[in-house]
């Protein structure tokens, strides 16, 4: 008799529990691994490029290639959470720029039909410029020459605040967990510590490229795979 009471408790509390779990709107919904390639025009190119202008007059372009990479965890209340790395990269015959950026996102999924997916996102992050500066016209010079006597360029950094703001949107995908789509949107940075050189600071310097605006391609894979037809049909999640 006690093995036939537990048996048909357990049957009568699976579906509840089963359903209760469905119903629970913290149960992550799927988990995305996009990665994307683009372009980003920062605001601070102008001012960076005015400010060299005696040793480089040409100065960097206005558009570095970028690339970033997401892991992207969604909720079945629609939210999203995103840790995000940004990769910026530009350089001109004197001067080369790099910048890194770190964010933590958080979407929603705004708009969902057949494949097309849209999520707004923002968050708040971190990030570092790095800028080496040369002299024109250098010498060729033995390695040896330039570990006993390293002049002729400056290696500059600064650590920056930032907020990203944008719109992902899911365009294709195969049903088999891959997809591809486009992601937009606009970083800005209201704080910069300034720069530093070997640890001291450098004064009246330029703002740090931080702040900027992007259009990337971004390609990538999510679980679970997507169904097109049948009763658990669902769309293509980005």
């Amino acid at each position: 008799m006690p093995r036939g009471w537990l048996l048909a408790a357990l049957l009568l509390l699976s579906p509840a529990t089963a359903s209760a779990e469905e119903d629970n709107p913290y149960r992550l919904r799927y988990l995305a691994l996009p990665f994307s390639f683009g372009m980003t025009s920062f605001f601070e190119t102008k001012t960076l490029n005015k400010a060299a202008h005696a040793i480089d007059p040409d100065g960097v372009g206005p558009l570095f290639p970028s690339v970033s990479g997401t892991i992207v965890a969604a909720l079945r209340m629609r939210l999203v959470l995103a840790p995000h790395y940004r990769y910026a990269i530009g350089s001109s015959e004197q001067m080369g720029v790099q910048v890194h950026q770190a964010f933590m996102h958080f979407g929603y999924h705004a708009y969902e039909r057949g494949e097309l997916v849209l999520i707004p996102f923002i968050g708040p992050g971190i990030g570092i410029t790095a800028l080496s500066i040369a002299k024109p016209n250098l010498p060729a010079q033995p390695f040896e020459d330039v570990i006993d006597d390293p002049r002729g360029d400056a290696s500059m950094h600064s650590v920056h605040a930032a907020v990203h703001g944008g719109l992902a949107a899911h365009l294709w995908g195969s049903g088999h967990g891959d997809f591809i789509g486009l992601g937009t949107g606009v970083v800005v940075s209201p704080f910069s510590a300034g720069w530093k050189r070997r640890g001291a600071s450098v004064l009246d310097g330029p703002e740090p490229l931080a702040s900027g605006a992007y259009l990337m391609l971004v390609a990538g894979w999510h679980t679970p795979k997507a169904q097109r037809d049948g009763p658990n049909a669902r769309p293509f999640l980005f």
